[in-house]
């Protein structure tokens, strides 16, 4: 499934590419893509590994705190670099939302697990 969203992706977004921009990237912005991309490698890597030794309801389990993370990490680095992310503005009301959602994901992929 992720292969034909991405060769869709690819498809669909080549022609509006501009490649050699990334050579007009300074430091701070080039090292963040080569994060990125490096992450990317490493999660997939990671899931497919997961996968391997758990079942595949565990380990969605699992990947439905990412949005929680994510939140987390948005709300804590502006106290520490607020020139790189401003604030977030989410209410306390849409963390209570965004939480309510992932756990209720983690919820429905437990109790899909296998009766043997």
């Amino acid at each position: 499934m992720l292969l034909c969203l991405y060769i869709s992706a690819a498809t669909l977004f080549t022609p509006l590419a501009h490649p050699a921009k990334l050579l007009t990237l300074s430091a701070v912005p080039m090292a963040a893509l080569i994060f990125c991309a490096l992450n990317t490698l490493i999660a997939y890597g990671a899931f497919a590994a997961a996968l391997e030794h758990w079942e595949a309801s565990r380990v969605s389990a699992i990947i439905t705190l990412a949005p929680l993370v994510t939140l987390f990490a948005s709300a804590i680095l502006p106290a520490f670099f607020p020139y790189l992310l401003p604030p977030s503005p989410l209410s306390w009301l849409g963390y209570l939302g965004a939480i309510a959602v992932v756990f209720g994901s983690m919820i429905i992929a437990l109790g899909a697990t296998r009766k043997k």
